[in-house]
């Protein structure tokens, strides 16, 4: 697994596209430079039949780029007419485990390099510390700032907005008017500047 600075993440493309965290810019880079339908295929929980007729024989639809040998031997399992034949398990492993590869191999370095990947893991250090966030900005409402910041990694300045001002809403109800002398700033804006961003 890479790690970088003091953040440890996945290097196994299946791993990476379930990340919580990295997970939805790492499915934006494939499909943006590789085979949109793999990588759906990858996350996909289908039926063999479905499998084979939207991915794998001839012509499909959504047809993976896999090798010959792979392609026959699916057609002469299909050509049996049982999709329930034990040996479509290993022949589906072998798929997988050949796109897994292709990504890894192909396209996992040029995403860790990417400059949206980079931007987010810089965000992603500073998420760590949303505890501090929170306190310099002047809100209790930890997980807000840190949805907000995770919001703000994938470029969703209006989610991040939304997420702040319902926190505020809760905060400002929670007041006690006679203790606080004045309300926060735009907790937005304030956070932007504590990570850089314009």
């Amino acid at each position: 697994m890479p790690k970088i600075g003091t953040i440890t993440y996945p290097d196994n493309p299946l791993a990476l596209l379930k990340d919580r965290n990295i997970g939805p810019l790492y499915k934006k880079h494939l499909t943006s430079v590789f085979n949109s339908d793999e990588v759906n295929f990858l996350q996909g929980k289908f039926d063999v039949k479905k499998i084979y007729k939207v991915y794998i024989q001839s012509n499909a639809r959504k047809g993976l780029n896999l090798p010959s040998k792979m392609t026959a031997d699916a057609k002469a399992l299909a050509d049996v007419g049982d999709w329930k034949l034990k040996s479509w398990q290993p022949l589906l492993g072998d798929i997988e485990e050949h796109i897994i590869n292709d990504l890894e191999l192909n396209h996992n370095a040029s995403f860790f390099d990417s400059p949206a990947f980079l931007k987010l893991h810089a965000l992603l250090l500073t998420n760590k510390e949303a505890k501090r966030i929170a306190k310099e900005v002047g809100t209790k409402d930890i997980k807000a700032v840190d949805n907000a910041i995770r919001a703000l990694c994938l470029s969703e300045t209006t989610k991040a907005n939304k997420i702040l001002k319902e926190s505020q809403e809760r905060e400002r109800a929670m007041w006690d008017i006679k203790s606080v002398k004045e309300k926060p700033a735009s907790l937005l804006s304030k956070i932007k500047k504590k990570l850089g961003i314009k």
